[in-house]
């Protein structure tokens, strides 16, 4: 286990497509990550084996933070990211996946009108809805 990066990329304010760019190439180097610390002025990235890389020159009071997050796949509040903390850094585990056919689950109005799926019995009113699927219309659980 490792605490010195494998590599270290300078980040420009103006060049954040630089910096995903050294992300995207080091994380070939890595095995499945694992975390991402985030402190004001730097950025790391640990895998499995807690070998990491790091970013200077950016941090979590900065807007691009999120896109590097994103691209990481890192799990994290929007609206809560930018706030500052005493301890210092932010941990987030990497991992973030979407459900399968996410894109493809219509929710609300559009179910009423035949997007959710094109069977007779969706295109009608709620209450002729099979039951399997009127647990997603409702929000209800299993």
């Amino acid at each position: 286990m490792s605490s010195t990066p494998i590599a270290i990329h300078e980040h420009a304010s103006e060049q954040l497509d630089a910096t995903l760019a050294f992300l995207k190439r080091l994380r070939s180097e890595l095995r499945e990550t694992r975390r991402v610390q985030v402190a004001t002025d730097w950025l790391r990235v640990f895998d499995v084996n807690g070998d990491c890389f790091e970013v200077v020159g950016i941090g979590y009071p900065d807007a691009d933070i999120t896109a590097l997050l994103d691209a990481l796949n890192a799990v994290y509040k929007r609206e809560s990211i930018h706030n500052p903390i005493e301890r210092p850094y932010k941990e987030f585990k990497t991992g973030k996946r979407r459900p399968w056919a996410e894109d493809r689950v219509m929710y609300g109005r559009e179910a009423n009108q035949g997007v959710f799926c094109d069977r007779r019995c969706c295109k009608s009113n709620t209450s002729s809805l099979p039951s399997r699927l009127w647990r997603f219309r409702s929000g209800g659980g299993a």
